[in-house]
């Protein structure tokens, strides 16, 4: 009975050892995650502002448009992807970047307009990840390295059943990244327009 009683707790401890080295061997993980990528905020813009321009350009309209990258800040990975608090921290100098701008036009012609900046699009690299069509909207969402741009395309009716008009939803967007260290420009405060010197949308203007 002694010796079945020594048995079990060796046992017992040798489990015990095994499970304390799996988790020492796994906190690593959660303590120090996949860094985020590193890159200069001043041409993630201006990448995602260029996909704004084709989309623009393709549009028939006399109007510049003035639009803005907006920084948002994105939250510390490592332990805090395990769990151990649902609100992270903020990582430092880590932000994702989008553009959105939306446009009114007449409901046939924004539709060819829309599907003109899509062929542009995938001419300059762009994938098509998603593409739907029903009767009153039309969604359009692709992607490039880790930007992606979608557009949504919506169509009103008046009371007689006749088109009331249109209006295309535009936007860009990059994942979150570690601003690079040849970087000198402004930060942007939280969910606020960063002020990266871009011009404004000007049609039938091909992006530099």
């Amino acid at each position: 009975m002694a010796r079945a009683r020594r048995g079990a707790l060796v046992v017992a401890a040798v489990l015990v050892v095994l499970v304390a080295v799996l988790a020492v061997r796994q906190v690593p993980g959660w303590w120090h995650a996949e860094p985020y990528p590193v890159a200069n905020p001043a041409e993630v813009g201006g990448e995602l502002h260029a996909a704004s321009q084709t989309v623009y350009g393709t549009l028939d309209l006399t109007r510049e448009e003035k639009v803005w990258v907006v920084g948002s800040p994105c939250p510390e990975r490592g332990r805090w992807d395990a769990g151990w608090n649902p609100s992270p921290p903020d990582a430092p100098d880590v932000y994702s970047m989008s553009q959105s701008w939306a446009v009114e036009m007449p409901p046939y012609a924004i539709a060819d307009a829309m599907y003109e900046a899509r062929d542009a699009l995938v001419a300059d690299g762009w994938r098509v990840t998603e593409e739907s069509t029903r009767a009153d909207r039309t969604y359009v969402a692709l992607a490039r390295g880790g930007m992606s741009y979608s557009m949504f395309l919506g169509v009103a009716w008046d009371e007689a059943g006749e088109y009331a008009g249109a209006r295309l939803e535009s936007q860009a967007r990059a994942g979150c990244a570690r601003i690079s260290a040849d970087y000198s420009g402004a930060r942007p405060e939280s969910y606020a327009e960063w002020d990266l010197g871009l011009p404004p949308l000007t049609a039938d203007q091909a992006p530099s």
